[in-house]
């Protein structure tokens, strides 16, 4: 039974919405999320019958009873507010949130429970025990405007409206992408690259995304209310807002140019020198830290603005305290520096020896220090722990674990930061960062997945950890049962541990479970290791071939066994799924995180059987020939 029949079988009829007695709305939709909030001002027991409304104290004028009745004629009014506002219909209505039922009473009476169960009992009534019953609160007041009775505020949660777009109906063998070979269903175990996608897009981000298509809205205005949003699902400190940009990356740009203007408190002049960008060296401090144990694939959106980049340390000598401040000396002090640049992976690593605590009193907390954390969800206390040690910005993508849009980001920072950012980033025309823009889409379907997010994710990584438990036992159970190579195969090693533990600062997150196959003790005959490229059997985990940079990793040039085995699993016939694995030069590793069940179980059997299949090519024949027939 809908809403509207359950109200028809009640007998219900409701009022005519009232017009506002004020300069005020009755009700008001969120631009961000499906809420309806209901105005206390208008929402009284207003009388069809005569055309009043019931006032009087409780207490004096009015009984307990008499009372009740007021909070039941406030009801249907709230109703009536809703379903006009619904456009005529109370279907929508998803669940009662909240409500605030005031009662005008004598200080001595108490029955303020009883008055607000008869507001509360016709919402139950209407949308049953658990959508129409929400949070209340019930208390007496002196008084209320024009002596009524009772007044109510509420909030309602609605289900989207469905857009009705007339479409032309198109056979689905005709669309482009499904014709195309090389855009075959990728099985992706590399983890959230870029060049596979990123990651599956939510469905709450996807149905965010498809209302909001529909609709015109004022974007500086969206933003600052996703900012706000965002900025409360990350548990930020007091001081601290959020902003959404167009991936991580633009994140770092758009923080970088907030930082050059940080001794600039002239709105005027800011929005004067942004439109000269990025040629300001001279008029601003400009000069970036970066710490040299941090990823530094992502200079050039620093560089980008202007700002001149300086690299600390690296992994064989990291900066310290003496490095930092012998630089900063050199460029001239403090002033002149816009901000350190750290990668979270290095400081949650430790490869620099500095905590992000360490990092900041040595630039006493003068300097923003802007933590580059885009991959490092789940856990999702990373979204707080950050900001909460004092980092004064921090960027996350939006488009890898928490399966927002692929194109999207945020940067949650201190509000001096964010207030800058807001000057000159998308929609502002005449800015340097004009072309990482962010659109109406993106933003709502952010903003949907985070909040999925940080439920969905409590118990990480219980779930990764239980696919590479499928995955690695498809391995093993497909590999025992192979006769022919049974002594070759049960010389592979194959382990699962986390990237943490396994050094791959390049997974990120990083605290699950990865399958590693181990294959140097299975290929005899290598030309590789016959031209002594590889003359060592120590373990080495490092990534590397053409999937490190996420540039192409189903492109793979074979040079030894790893790449020859990831390049068999994503070069097969159309119709059968590509795997895309990462490759070490010790072997490959299977990232789960992405993965189905059915995904897992596939990729367990199909791994096995190349394997299987590389072996028994590399007793048949010679390396150089097998890799000739690739």
């Amino acid at each position: 039974m809908t809403h509207d029949q359950r109200l028809a079988s009640l007998g219900i009829k409701l009022p005519t919405p009232l017009k506002p007695f004020g300069v005020y709305r009755p009700v008001v939709t969120y631009p961000v999320g499906n809420y309806i909030h209901l105005s206390l001002s208008g929402h009284g027991p207003f009388q069809v019958e005569d055309n009043k409304l019931l006032i009087g104290k409780c207490g004096t004028v009015r009984t307990k009873e008499e009372g009740n009745h007021a909070a039941y004629l406030t009801a249907l009014g709230c109703l009536s507010t809703i379903r006009n506002q619904l456009g005529g219909s109370l279907n929508r209505v998803k669940r009662v949130i909240k409500s605030l039922v005031m009662v005008n009473g004598d200080p001595t009476f108490q029955e303020q429970i009883y008055v607000a169960n008869g507001f509360a009992q016709v919402f139950k009534d209407v949308f049953g025990a658990e959508a129409g019953v929400g949070a209340r609160s019930a208390i007496g007041m002196g008084s209320l405007p024009m002596n009524q009775t009772v007044e109510v505020e509420m909030i309602v949660e609605v289900e989207a409206e469905v857009q009705e777009v007339e479409t032309k109906q198109i056979n689905t063998d005709e669309y482009w992408v499904d014709s195309i070979p090389e855009l075959d269903n990728v099985i992706n175990c590399c983890g959230h690259f870029t060049s596979l996608g990123g990651s599956r897009l939510h469905p709450n981000a996807f149905h965010a995304m498809q209302l909001q298509s529909q609709r015109f809205v004022d974007l500086n205005a969206l933003l600052q209310h996703a900012g706000s949003r965002i900025a409360l699902l990350a548990k930020a400190p007091k001081g601290y807002s959020a902003h959404v940009t167009g991936g991580a990356a633009s994140a770092i740009a758009l923080t970088t140019v907030a930082c050059m203007f940080r001794n600039i408190n002239n709105i005027q002049q800011i929005e004067q020198l942004t439109s000269m960008l990025p040629h300001l060296n001279n008029h601003l401090c400009c000069h970036v830290i970066v710490d040299g144990c941090s990823d530094l694939r992502w200079l050039s959106q620093i560089e980008l603005t202007g700002a001149i980049v300086h690299i600390i340390g690296n992994s064989k000598q990291p900066m310290n305290v003496k490095s930092i401040t012998l630089k900063v000396k050199q460029l001239g002090g403090w002033s002149r520096i816009a901000c350190f640049v750290l990668f979270d992976g290095a400081v949650a690593s430790n490869l620099n020896n500095m905590s992000l605590e360490d990092v900041i009193n040595v630039s006493n907390a003068t300097v923003p220090v802007v933590v580059d954390a885009a991959a490092r969800l789940p856990p999702i206390a990373n979204l707080w722990n950050l900001t909460k040690r004092g980092a004064s910005a921090v960027l996350f993508s939006g488009g890898k674990a928490i399966r927002g849009p692929q194109s999207s980001g945020f940067v949650i920072a201190r509000n001096n930061i964010i207030k800058r950012i807001h000057l000159y980033a998308c929609p502002r025309e005449d800015s340097v960062c004009r072309a990482m823009k962010t659109t109406k889409e993106s933003i709502v379907g952010l903003v949907a997945a985070l909040e999925a997010f940080v439920i969905e994710n409590q118990e990480y990584p219980k779930i990764p950890n239980t696919l590479a438990n499928i995955v690695a036992l498809n391995i093993r159970n497909r590999l025992r049962g192979d006769v022919k190579t049974t002594k070759i195969t049960d010389n592979i090693i194959i382990r699962q541990s986390t990237g943490q533990i396994e050094g791959l600062l390049d997974v990120q997150p990083n605290q699950h479970n990865l399958i590693s196959i181990d294959l140097q003790n299975v290929i005899k005959r290598n030309k590789f290791q016959n031209e002594g490229t590889r003359k060592t059997k120590e373990k080495d985990t490092t990534m590397y071939g053409d999937g490190v940079n996420h540039g192409s990793p189903l492109n793979i040039v074979v040079r030894d066994a790893p790449t020859m085995l990831a390049s068999k699993l994503c070069r097969v016939a159309v119709g059968v799924p590509r795997v895309a694995v990462n490759t070490t030069k010790q072997g490959i590793f299977i990232n789960p995180i992405l993965l189905t069940s059915e995904e897992a179980k596939y990729v367990g059997k199909r791994v096995a059987d190349e394997i299987i299949g590389l072996v028994l090519l590399n007793d048949v024949v010679d390396v150089d020939s097998g890799l000739s027939k690739l």
